[in-house]
């Protein structure tokens, strides 16, 4: 589900990016602060729709097996709904940060390998070598961290953290940013 979301986000936002959408709120008088809170809004709004359309395709499926959209309401965990929000903003930013520092459809591309890699290795370490090295690479600690745990002290702070990073990242691009 990640993959897809930081796809959607990466997309999204290297398409803005290149249509112009971008140059144009400035030209029309916005600050690049305004650009940078509108950044991490669309990254807000596209999680919380993701996390909407995942519970709608559950509820559709939950007929099937005899489920009302109801019932999968009362019987939802969320505090597991909001660290998987927690974990596709995460991966969202992220997404939008690449987008900002290399505005261009091919980027998808090293992050699919990137994605395939880390997965591949950690895997591989964990069976064959027996080894829990691979949960310290950055996607699969941040899964581990943020989506599928409880949200305690600790996870929020290092949320906080890595928000505050990336923040201060995707703030620095738009800043230095020439949307040409």
């Amino acid at each position: 589900m990640a993959l897809f979301f930081i796809f959607w986000m990466l997309q999204t936002a290297v398409h803005l990016n290149t249509s112009g959408f971008y140059k144009m709120l400035l030209v029309f008088g916005w600050s690049r602060n305004k650009l940078f809170i509108y950044s991490i809004f669309q990254v807000i709004v596209y999680a919380g729709l993701f996390i909407l359309i995942d519970f709608l395709c559950y509820a559709v499926l939950s007929f099937f097996y005899n489920i009302t959209p109801l019932e999968l309401i009362m019987n939802t965990d969320f505090n597991a709904m909001f660290a998987q929000y927690f974990y596709l903003f995460m991966v969202g930013s992220l997404g939008v940060a690449i987008a900002f520092l290399r505005p261009g459809y091919v980027m998808l591309l090293p992050v699919f390998i990137y994605w395939l890699i880390e997965g591949w290795a950690g895997s591989y370490l964990q069976k064959k070598m027996e080894s829990s090295v691979g949960e310290y690479f950055p996607l699969q600690a941040m899964k581990q961290l943020v989506g599928e745990n409880l949200l305690g002290t600790t996870q929020i702070g290092i949320i906080a953290l890595y928000a505050l990073a990336v923040f201060i990242i995707l703030n620095s691009i738009i800043q230095k940013k020439m949307f040409l």
